[in-house]
């Protein structure tokens, strides 16, 4: 059927071109649409836009050819001869594009009644499937903005052209009509607060207990647990050229108080796992969404260097999913995880901390009792190691 549909397409095009020797707009309007993403940009990409020629970095004569509206620049709609994007195409000798190879007729045929027919940005069908209706909602699958999902009225309110009944922006397996952070992955939609906006994204937001974010308490020992690890972002190895140990080189590069969406330390940490971006990188666990909220709300308030000192002390309250994971997490967790964890001891669950905790090392290393401290860098708060006391006197619960 393609082959046919082009066949009867450039025989009526011939016709046309054979009866007129004018360089003028002709009446395209009997011919079947020419598709910008269908059937021009990949002849833009397989001759134009290669490295060194037309592409981003390259720009040769200025001109960038690798989507709608950079093609756009070098077009004047329904005038081809006048566009320079099809007038070098068919040019002799020297100046004649792509300059070692000339494009086929047909294709050259085919971006002239493009540009004659509008030069828009049309969306047309490829295959027989794209004429199906797989949702059965009255839209054939190709004008269809979520094939698998039906709905009707096509409603795309951020406009990325994905319908909002099958958006997920953020690819953390809630659409974004349900997700309590549409922009922010966050896959457990905690909400303590419960006014339906996840932690991870909530200003307002405040742990338990806490009265505000501080640098010193709450944010460094997460960047040096984390991030400012041997092989990381420790000022020997400064992968990316990032160091990320104290609060001078965490705002050194790519920092913007106020404005955490344009801040890189807190974009790539809340990048979706499946991106090369996202920090820390796999397999080593991603922050919490607390620690992300913790971060998030102290680069909003001016991403100051304050030390607010401990919330009073409580050490009786030292449930383990409360109170001793979240230490755990702050402080240990980028070195004990991933592949390669320190010492061969991995920190993540209930599991693995209750071994060390049983066997005595947890409270030995935190209060180092055996020449080995952790963290290496810097000694837990005394409440925080007080509430571990508490949690392994009791028998080390899992509450």
């Amino acid at each position: 059927m393609g082959q046919l549909r082009f066949c009867l397409f450039f025989g009526i095009f011939l016709g046309f071109t054979l009866g007129s020797c004018k360089h003028e707009p002709g009446d395209f309007s009997s011919l079947e649409t020419v598709c910008f993403e269908r059937d021009i940009l990949p002849l833009f990409e397989n001759s134009c836009n290669t490295s060194g020629c037309h592409d981003a970095d390259a720009a040769k004569g200025g001109y960038v050819l690798t989507d709608y509206n950079s093609v756009l620049k070098s077009v004047v709609p329904f005038y081809a001869e006048k566009s320079i994007s099809y007038t070098v195409l068919t040019k002799k000798g020297n100046g004649l594009m792509p300059p070692h190879q000339a494009l086929l007729q047909n294709d050259r045929n085919l971006i002239r009644v493009w540009i004659d027919q509008g030069a828009v940005n049309d969306t047309c069908p490829i295959s027989s499937e794209d004429f199906g209706d797989d949702d059965q909602d009255g839209i054939l699958n190709f004008n269809d903005n979520c094939i698998n999902t039906p709905n009707p009225d096509q409603s795309d309110v951020d406009g990325d052209g994905i319908g909002d009944l099958c958006d997920d922006g953020d690819k953390d397996g809630f659409l974004d009509i349900l997700d309590n952070c549409p922009d922010l992955y966050n896959p457990g939609q905690e909400d303590e607060d419960g006014d339906g906006t996840g932690n991870a994204c909530d200003t307002d937001y405040q742990p338990d207990g806490i009265t505000g974010i501080c640098f010193e308490r709450d944010i460094l020992p997460v960047f040096k647990s984390s991030c400012g690890i041997a092989g990381c972002h420790d000022k020997e190895t400064a992968q990316g050229d990032y160091v990320l140990t104290d609060y001078s080189s965490i705002i050194a590069r790519n920092f913007v108080p106020g404005n955490p969406g344009q801040t890189k330390i807190y974009k790539v940490m809340t990048a979706p796992l499946n991106e090369d971006e996202h920090m820390p990188p796999l397999p080593k666990p991603s922050l919490t969404s607390t620690q992300t909220a913790n971060i998030y709300n102290w680069i909003l308030n001016g991403g100051k260097n304050e030390n607010c000192g401990e919330i009073k002390c409580k050490p009786e309250q030292a449930s383990f999913t409360e109170f001793i994971l979240p230490i755990i997490q702050n402080n240990c967790r980028g070195c004990h995880s991933g592949d390669k964890p320190t010492g061969d001891i991995k920190l993540i669950n209930y599991q693995d901390i209750a071994a060390i905790a049983a066997n005595g090392k947890l409270q030995g290393v935190i209060k180092n009792l055996y020449g080995i401290k952790m963290p290496p860098d810097f000694n837990l708060p005394d409440c925080e190691i007080q509430k571990i006391d508490t949690w392994i006197g009791e028998g080390f619960k899992e509450n």
